[in-house]
Parts: structure tokens; sequence; C-alpha cells
């Protein structure tokens, strides 16, 4: 998997670069707006204590606003840190394999790749693909599955 920000090497038309590039300028809106929603519902329910009362059918949608609120953050999030690689505080080896290797500069960049594409790389064993994820997952993001 090439890491890369030139969407033309994707084989993509221009048509489908641009709104592809329009949807990824609109994803630190997401996150904001997820942010802002997880807040007002928390105070919401914390503030009301009488709140706690209402019928279960209530309650079951509350908490379903609230998974799709975490989900939509938990999907968009990676795609939004454009903190470079160097910012995960991996050891220099890492950094220099995915950087100047397979051309990684953003933690966005490499939460895109999957542990398999980790486990191609010469020089990312398996100590390193472990701590790759153990830092990546201190920010909260989580490689997606293998043939994702």
């Amino acid at each position: 998997m090439a890491a890369t920000d030139d969407l033309a090497d994707a084989g993509l038309t221009n048509a489908q670069a641009h709104a592809l590039q329009q949807i990824r300028d609109a994803l630190p809106g997401v996150v904001y707006t997820t942010t802002v929603l997880r807040q007002q519902l928390t105070a919401a329910w914390q503030g009301r204590p009488d709140l706690h009362d209402l019928p279960a059918e209530v309650h079951a949608r509350l908490d379903a606003i609230a998974a799709a609120i975490e989900d939509a953050d938990r999907l968009v999030r990676p795609y939004v840190d454009q903190s470079p690689i160097e910012d995960l505080g991996l050891p220099g080896r890492a950094v220099t394999v995915l950087r100047d290797r397979e051309g990684i500069r953003t933690i966005a960049q490499l939460s895109r790749w999957t542990e398999a594409d980790l486990g191609d790389v010469p020089g990312i064993g398996r100590v390193l693909r472990r701590e790759i994820k153990v830092r990546l997952r201190k920010r909260g993001i989580v490689l997606p599955p293998s043939g994702y």
C-alpha cells in the first residue's frame, strides 16, 4: 500500500479525486460536531436527574444516538490527524522506514494501513508493529482489518 497524498496516483478520475478531497476537507468539522454533541448530551443528561426516570425506549434511543456519535468520531478521527509520524514517539528506525521508505509522513496516512500492510514492510518486524499499534491506540486510532 503506497502512502501518498497525490490522488491521481490512486487511479481516480479528476471528478472522483475532487469529491474525495471535499470529503477529506469536511472531516475536521465532523470531529468537531461529534465532540460538541457528546458534550451537550453529557451535560444535559447529568444536569437533569428527572431524565433518569424516562421510559426504557427513550433511554435506548439516547444510547443509540450516543453510540452513533462515538462511531462517527472513531471512524473519522484517524483521517484528520495530520500530525507528523514523529509525534507518535516511535523508535527512530521505525520512523525512518515509514517516512523515507514508505512515504508515510502523517499519522492520518499511517492509520489507513492495515497490520498486514505493516507486516509487508522490510524493517518493520513484529515488535515494531506492536509498538506502532500501541502508540496509535493511545490516540484512539485502531488500524483497519486486513483487506479493508
